[in-house]
């Protein structure tokens, strides 16, 4: 039986540091696309960063993947992760408003994250 809810966290700091090499001059952007398996991942992600020292961007998640638990919708909400529509075939509106967040971010921001489901 398992006493520990996680035994570890590994870290890659290599890639962390050539991360904070390539943002120095502040005119590159990063964009990490993680897979995830739960929805802590963002969370851990946005902690890896802060104590890694380096810039929390925004995140962003599908809407419907979410698991429609208010405490971690809003959890999600306070580390900067937008949940956002997957596209609509018959609904414009809903592809051009992803689109523009996603591009805002990504041009006003360092680090933008979009997590993908495997």
């Amino acid at each position: 039986m398992a006493h520990h809810l996680i035994y570890g966290l590994h870290i890659d700091f290599e890639s962390q540091d050539r991360m904070k090499k390539l943002g120095k001059d502040r005119k590159n952007r990063i964009i990490m696309l993680p897979l995830f398996k739960t929805y802590g991942d963002p969370i851990l992600m946005h902690y890896i960063n802060y104590i890694s020292e380096l810039e929390l961007g925004f995140s962003f998640g599908i809407q419907e993947d979410s698991p429609k638990i208010n405490f971690v919708d809003q959890l999600l909400r306070k580390v900067g992760c937008f949940l956002i529509q997957r596209q609509k075939q018959h609904d414009p509106s809903i592809n051009y408003v992803n689109q523009s967040l996603i591009e805002e971010s990504i041009e006003s921001n360092m680090y933008t994250t979009i997590f993908m489901n495997d």
